[in-house]
């Protein structure tokens, strides 16, 4: 009997021990968690501080040495100068209009996955921040920008609600801004890939037949029908997350420049 009682009070002191360990990481993760909200609201106040000097229209060429459509931004939004010198590896804004995507956007060509866990500071994050693939470029005609999905339905959690044509809908525009001028794309494609799909590893659409065969593709696999089929020349941009209780299932939110 005595045995019996000690074994119980034993397991009744381990099961106290991991409720406490499991509670303090919860409370861990959520402070992190708003401690990232914290960072990002003061990074959008200060890319909306004195954007008067940062209003003029630019054009810019999509892709150097073809005769690809020269694309004209609209007048700048943010002062990307004030979040370039904080952290120059910032090179652009992402914005969805009604949802919680409004984010800088990162890009590390030698190190690619650097803001997967990190901040804006270089500080470790939970959220990290939305970041560019590194064999892209702004002027490129097809960008693929990554976001974490997180549970609270920040950073791309609602990119992740694209799966629901209604919600499509409802948000069809997608804004990138970079030094060149604000770009507004409409979501033309939406689906569910792996982690390995083609689709991020054949990235350029550079020439008429690379792209053709970019929008034949995503458009066989889409999960719902648009209508909208890009031309040669427009640029695309692709969101990706992750989707779902499977590590490996990617959503990708593809986009054609307005």
């Amino acid at each position: 009997m005595r045995k019996k009682k000690l074994i119980l009070k034993c397991l009744t002191i381990l099961f106290i021990v991991m409720f406490g360990i499991s509670g303090f990481i919860l409370v861990k993760e959520l402070l992190q968690r708003q401690m990232d909200a914290d960072n990002f609201d003061d990074l959008t106040h200060l890319a909306t501080i004195n954007t008067s000097g940062a209003t003029q229209t630019e054009q810019y060429v999509v892709t150097e040495g073809t005769d690809l459509t020269v694309m004209e931004g609209k007048e700048h939004e943010r002062n990307l100068t004030l979040l370039q010198q904080e952290n120059d590896e910032c090179v652009g804004w992402l914005y969805i209009d009604g949802t919680r995507v409004n984010y800088p956007v990162m890009h590390t060509p030698d190190n690619p996955e650097k803001y997967l866990r990190m901040n804006f500071y270089g500080e470790y994050s939970v959220s990290g921040v939305p970041f560019m693939d590194a064999t892209c470029n702004i002027t490129d005609m097809h960008i693929i920008i990554y976001g974490h999905n997180m549970r609270n339905d920040t950073m791309f959690g609602d990119v992740a609600e694209y799966a629901k044509h209604e919600y499509r809908d409802e948000h069809p525009f997608i804004e990138f801004e970079t030094l060149n001028g604000c770009v507004e794309y409409e979501v033309f494609a939406v689906a569910l890939v792996n982690a390995s799909d083609e689709w991020y590893f054949t990235n350029t659409a550079d020439t008429e037949e690379s792209y053709a065969e970019k929008i034949a593709y995503i458009r066989s696999i889409d999960l719902y029908e648009t209508g909208i089929i890009p031309e040669y020349g427009e640029q695309l941009l692709t969101l990706s997350t992750c989707y779902g209780n499977d590590d490996d299932t990617r959503l990708l939110v593809v986009a054609v420049a307005r």
